[in-house]
């Protein structure tokens, strides 16, 4: 199985996950838009229990003396600052900054954005190095919108990770996943009005907007990131 960095930094997230708890991980953005179309955006992967899947993963493999074994936490860490190096780079794009839940994992990163176009390269930074600019956003009037999400189940192809080596064929991969979720907060000056995706929740101050998603499970096509967010003209 030939992957790219990226691809091939979260395949072994996910072949660690498989022996503990799949739950366990979770992709979190959070959006924040100004008034003016500035903001901030943020990227999380929970590894809460990553030390336990490190340890685990670093016996994956070792009845194979010629193999060596990944490390996974210099992998992470490596994937994240390649994209603050970056971030930094792109015109919009300030107070780049990685985050961490402890000590030793950089489990992700926030930025501040000058518009949505420096959003839209932002994002296009981290969705995929090689493919150029992609449009994630568009804010018009008092409308935002969610045009295209970070591909995470296309870097984490399920039937590649059924045939990596070692993997049980008894695994059932789509199970093993079922609680994998990606979620994105939306928090906004004004007050929200209305969102065109059923799956959102409107915070309580109609400010907020909560929409979780899980791309392994059965009803996954019928459902997506894809959002478009009224704000009130107040």
């Amino acid at each position: 199985m030939k992957l790219n960095k990226r691809s091939w930094t979260y395949s072994l997230l996910a072949l660690a996950i498989l022996m503990v708890n799949v739950s366990c991980l979770e992709i979190e953005e959070k959006v924040k838009l100004n008034n003016d179309g500035s903001g901030s955006y943020e990227l999380l992967i929970d590894l809460s229990l990553m030390e336990q899947m490190i340890s685990l993963f670093e016996n994956f493999g070792d009845q194979s003396d010629d193999q060596t074994k990944p490390d996974i936490n210099s992998e992470i860490k490596e994937v994240f600052s390649e994209d603050e190096i970056e971030l930094q780079n792109i015109a919009g794009i300030t107070n780049v900054k990685l985050l961490k839940k402890d000590e030793k994992i950089a489990s992700g990163l926030k930025f501040d954005f000058k518009d949505i176009e420096a959003l839209n390269q932002g994002l296009s930074a981290l969705g995929n190095n090689n493919s150029g600019y992609t449009k994630f956003f568009d804010y018009k009037g008092n409308q935002l919108s969610r045009v295209k999400a970070l591909n995470f189940e296309e870097e984490m192809k399920l039937d590649d990770l059924q045939d990596a080596d070692g993997v049980p064929e008894s695994f059932n991969m789509s199970l093993l996943f079922r609680d994998f979720s990606y979620t994105t907060t939306y928090e906004f000056d004004k007050e929200v009005v209305s969102v065109s995706n059923k799956e959102s929740m409107i915070g309580a101050d109609k400010k907020k907007v909560v929409l979780t998603y899980y791309p392994f499970r059965e009803d996954a096509k019928n459902k997506s990131m894809l959002n478009t967010i009224e704000l009130s003209s107040k």
